[in-house]
C-alpha cells in the first residue's frame, strides 16, 4: 500500500517539479482524500499513506517557496459521483464536475498562494499550514 499510495508520489514529484521549474505558471497538484485527517477503522495503512502524502505535498511547497511549480493539494473528503457510479450514487457524493471545476479555477487563476476553496465542504484546497 505504502509503495502505490506513497512512494509513487514521491518519485513522481522528484522526476516532475525539476522539469516544472522552468515554466513560470506551472502547477504540481496532487490529490488527496480525507482519510489523511480522520482516522478510518480498518483503513490504516491507506490513512497512514494519505497523511503522507498530504505531508509530502506541504513539504513539497515550503521548499519551493515562491519558484515553479506552484504546488497545491486538493483533498476530496467524501465519495465521486463518476460516470461509473451514477446508477448507484448518493446523491450527496460529490460530482466529478465539481472537481473537474476545482482543478480548472487551480490552473487557469495563477494564484501563487493556497485557499480554501471550500473550507467547510467536500472539496477543500489544502495550504502548506493544512
Amino acid at each position: 500500500v505504502l509503495d502505490e499510495m506513497l512512494t509513487s508520489h514521491f518519485a513522481f514529484a522528484r522526476a516532475v517539479i525539476p522539469m516544472l521549474s522552468t515554466r513560470p505558471n506551472s502547477l504540481y497538484l496532487s490529490i488527496g482524500g480525507g482519510a489523511a485527517f480522520a482516522p478510518m477503522a480498518n483503513a490504516g495503512l491507506i490513512s497512514v499513506a494519505a497523511a503522507g502524502q498530504a505531508m509530502l505535498t506541504r513539504i513539497l511547497a515550503r521548499e519551493r517557496g515562491p519558484t515553479p511549480p506552484r504546488i497545491f493539494e486538493l483533498v476530496i473528503n467524501g465519495l465521486v459521483n463518476t460516470r461509473h457510479s451514477r446508477g448507484f450514487a448518493n446523491p450527496g457524493w460529490i460530482r466529478d464536475d465539481d472537481v473537474g471545476r476545482v482543478v480548472t479555477e487551480l490552473i487557469l487563476d495563477g494564484a501563487t498562494t493556497w485557499r480554501a476553496v471550500r473550507g467547510d465542504g467536500p472539496l477543500i484546497v489544502m495550504d502548506e499550514g493544512g
